[in-house]
């Protein structure tokens, strides 16, 4: 049994609700660092995650922390810093599959305490191009594995990838409309065909990441 809750309902009371779980020696507790009114206002506090992990400590139940990580390199630190087991990425995720490319790295930096270099864990495709194929084969294979008449699910996966380029926002809008992985493809061969002086470099992500409850 695992459990997967926040810090309280409309205040923390992160000790006397990890010591509450506890006596049901679940497997693991992933804990938000927001309470439930917060919803995802605010910014997780880790410092009441740092305190669930103390209480946790020797009890043979994992504590995995969640909150607001938007990097590997912020994974590394927040585990070095609470001793977490674990960390859970939601959000920064969505449209950059990439981001778990250097996973192995970021759990050996995070056991031996090393410093991070972000540019290095965090790397994914510098170009636009580069980033279309990883969307175009993302669609793909969803149409392959789902079939065309799912595909409809498929759209909002493919708009979060449209970030941070110039005419993102026209061609994310036009991703809400694909119905196919051929549609995919007229799509960003048609930004193509309007941008072509925009397609060799990528600036760096300026968008906030979307809103979800998987975070």
């Amino acid at each position: 049994l695992s459990v997967k809750t926040r810090l309280g309902y409309d205040c923390v009371t992160v000790e006397t609700w990890i010591e509450h779980l506890l006596k049901q020696s679940p497997a693991a507790i992933s804990l938000h660092g927001r309470t439930l009114q917060q919803m995802y206002r605010g910014t997780a506090d880790w410092e009441a995650i740092a305190k669930a992990v103390a209480l946790v400590k020797g009890t043979g139940t994992l504590l995995l922390g969640n909150g607001d990580v938007q990097s590997l390199e912020e994974l590394v630190r927040r585990v070095q810093e609470t001793s977490v087991d674990g960390v859970l990425i939601g959000r920064a995720v969505f449209g950059a599959p990439w981001l778990f490319g250097h996973k192995e790295q970021a759990r050996a930096l995070a056991r031996q305490g090393g410093a991070t270099s972000g540019a290095l864990l965090d790397a994914g495709p510098s170009t636009i191009e580069q980033r279309f194929e990883i969307l175009l084969d993302h669609a793909r294979q969803f149409e392959a594995l789902c079939g065309g008449g799912q595909f409809h699910r498929m759209r909002k996966h493919l708009g979060w990838y449209c970030k941070g380029f110039p005419r993102a926002a026209a061609l994310r809008a036009r991703m809400f409309r694909v119905c196919s992985a051929d549609d995919v493809a007229a799509a960003l061969a048609d930004y193509r065909m309007g941008c072509v002086a925009d397609v060799d470099a990528v600036p760096p992500l300026a968008e906030p990441a979307p809103s979800s409850r998987c975070s």
